[in-house]
């Protein structure tokens, strides 16, 4: 006969083991990352008192981190689907000390909703806020004071954070200014460079609390392009052969990059403004002409001296290349025929801005545009088109805040050349492979000029870091064509002014460079 201790002992085990999946499962995406986790779901995270009021909210992890009130948010039993959810209004609002002490960068992410009883308060309330003395960055409800529905709003801090949060205030002392609810809290001590991590975050919020954002304004392709059009007339659009859109060549920004050399009239051989991912650095050795391309090569060399920059971001072993255009563009449509390297740096396609109003030079605008970044032997994203729009900055608010998208291709973008587009209007951001639109995306927020970006970069936390036998390894640039048409020829230099440094005042970079270079 068989003991019934073994028996015993199998049973337990399997229990636990039991315990530990549904554990593994409930831990959000990326939670090695994380420095805060508030769940309304888990009831056992709230000290209360008999009215319900919340005098705590205890990390779930129960590692010790918990939010404070001096004025209490009110807990409402069964309100989101059965669930638990913390309700905020009038002075509410709770504390969070020191959750970012030493941290350089974070994102946060708050399942959020303002139901129709809280409605018609103020707008711009904040949600949450990173404290800095008396100021502070936050996601906020924008301008908008009536019903929102169930969101997730998102958001990265970044450089010289302050180590508290506040919900529902931005004020250290507590004072609450929030009408709304929110189920769930998530602060990671790290940015996320691209859609995909932050995706999947987004996704585990909306499964978990049962809905699914309004997307209707953004459209991705799936599966396979339909077949590509015939290319008949270099000077037009591959996806706009007959010329429907009235385009006319904008020659500021076309190069055929046929001549010997990088014409210095248009690009930089690097970037004014930033020295690159660490731990690559840009260097102007990097950047060729040749063959009727531009080439952009991402290398390894060891005798690569350690430098730092701005703080304590550290550079050495690796270089790459970059271009950046001397002038800045506001709209148009964007072409060119290139290659991915094949490594796991990236070959990226962007915009970028930062301008102010004229007469408003607090009123900034910083932008960006990814038409795309491609890991070209990055392992499980040699097919994956990554596309994103990023704000940076804006008149209203200092919070980072993204929405991107990927289209995973049947062939790999490092096998061969393929024509890439992007259309930029006031009213939406289109992007094309091989002439055929892959996503589409309403224009909200990108109405300032911006400066086009050829790069590659080290992305060791999304795309894995070069593997040494693939380097050097190059991004390949036959052209770059833009045109204009009478929806895109805002005169922007009468709306903006561009934030430059004057020939005789090059930027710190720029002096750098020219060092480097032995200018």
């Amino acid at each position: 006969m068989t003991s019934p201790l073994p028996l015993f002992f199998c049973f337990v085990t399997y229990l636990l083991s039991l315990s530990l999946c549904s554990a593994s499962e409930a831990l959000p995406p990326h939670h090695k990352d994380l420095s805060l986790w508030l769940d309304a779901s888990d009831p056992s995270s709230f000290v209360l008192d008999e009215a319900l009021r919340i005098s705590q909210w205890k990390d779930r992890r129960d590692n010790g981190i918990f939010a404070t009130s001096k004025h209490p948010p009110q807990l409402k039993k069964d309100a989101f689907g059965g669930r638990d959810i913390v309700r905020f209004e009038g002075r509410q609002s709770m504390s969070i000390s020191r959750i970012l002490e030493g941290v350089k960068d974070a994102t946060v992410f708050v399942v959020f909703r303002r139901p129709e009883d809280l409605a018609g308060e103020r707008e711009w309330q904040k949600v949450i806020t990173n404290v800095q003395g008396n100021r502070g960055v936050s996601l906020d409800t924008g301008k908008n004071a009536g019903k929102i529905p169930v969101k997730v709003m998102r958001g990265s801090f970044h450089s010289e954070i302050g180590p508290d949060l506040q919900l529902g205030s931005s004020h250290p002392a507590g004072w609450g200014e929030l009408s709304g609810e929110i189920a769930e809290v998530l602060v990671y001590r790290r940015t996320f460079l691209v859609e995909e991590p932050m995706g999947k975050i987004v996704r585990y919020l909306e499964n978990k609390w049962g809905f699914k954002e309004d997307r209707s304004n953004d459209w991705t392709h799936v599966g396979p392009l339909p077949a590509s059009p015939r290319r008949l007339v270099e000077t037009l659009p591959l996806s706009d052969q007959a010329n429907e859109g009235g385009w006319q060549p904008f020659h500021e920004m076309w190069d055929e990059f046929d001549q010997p050399s990088l014409d210095s009239g248009k690009w930089w051989d690097h970037n004014p403004n930033w020295y690159g991912r660490p731990p690559a650095r840009y260097l102007a050795r990097e950047v060729k002409l040749g063959g009727g391309e531009m080439q952009l090569t991402m290398s390894k060399d060891p005798s690569l001296l350690v430098e730092k920059f701005y703080g304590n971001e550290v550079y050495e072993n690796y270089s790459s290349g970059t271009i950046k255009s001397k002038k800045p563009v506001l709209y148009g449509y964007f072409e060119i025929e290139s290659r991915a390297m094949a490594s796991a740096a990236s070959s990226a396609w962007w915009f970028s801005g930062h301008s102010s109003e004229i007469g408003k030079p607090k009123a900034e605008h910083k932008l960006e545009i990814d038409v795309f970044e491609l890991g070209g032997k990055s392992p499980g994203r040699e097919h994956d088109f990554a596309m994103n729009l990023h704000v940076f900055r804006t008149p209203e608010s200092r919070r980072h805040w993204n929405r991107g998208g990927e289209w995973e291709a049947p062939f790999k973008f490092a096998d061969d050349f393929h024509v890439f587009g992007l259309e930029w209007t006031e009213e939406f951001i289109r992007y094309y492979v091989d002439g055929v639109m892959v996503r589409s995306v309403k224009n909200e927020a990108w109405h300032a000029p911006m400066y086009m970006i050829f790069d590659s970069e080290t992305m060791g936390d999304w795309l894995g870091m070069p593997k040494d036998e693939d380097l050097p390894s190059t991004f390949r640039v036959k052209y770059v064509r833009a045109w204009k048409n009478k929806e895109t020829r805002p005169e922007w230099w009468k709306l903006y002014k561009m934030r430059t440094y004057p020939k005789n005042k090059p930027s710190p970079v720029t002096k750098y460079v020219r060092k480097m270079a032995g200018k």
